[in-house]
């Protein structure tokens, strides 16, 4: 939904609450799927980027042992979120551009997964 403001060169969006509810019902579902999938070796690649995934829900990230490639671009995964990732020993790539994940917690994370190519 657009609003003008009271400048005219400028449009204010205000967000669609229906539309806000619809994507809150998406993640809630993925995060869902995730914890229903977790142990399966067969989840090989996972794009989270852009997306309101918490620490405590990489727990079940985690569990993904098939995992090779994730993506947590754009994302508040800290450090504490990262060990949660230490099991997963066929991860090949990880993304983490632009995330609360200090230097410290990723060379962490690369000590426990040697193999896996770290974006940061």
């Amino acid at each position: 939904m657009m609003r003008e403001d009271s400048n005219p060169d400028s449009i204010l969006f205000e967000p669609d609450q229906r539309a806000l509810r619809w994507l809150q019902e998406c993640v809630g579902l993925f995060f869902h799927y995730v914890e229903e999938v977790a142990g399966e070796s067969r989840v090989t690649e996972i794009d989270l980027s852009e997306t309101t995934i918490t620490d405590e829900a990489l727990t079940h990230v985690g569990q993904l042992t098939g995992l090779e490639c994730l993506s947590l671009d754009d994302t508040n995964v800290s450090d504490v979120g990262l060990r949660q990732l230490f099991s997963l020993v066929r991860l090949k790539r990880l993304e983490l551009r632009n995330t609360r994940a200090s230097d410290a917690g990723i060379n962490s994370l690369q000590q426990q997964l040697p193999a896996c190519e770290m974006i940061r």
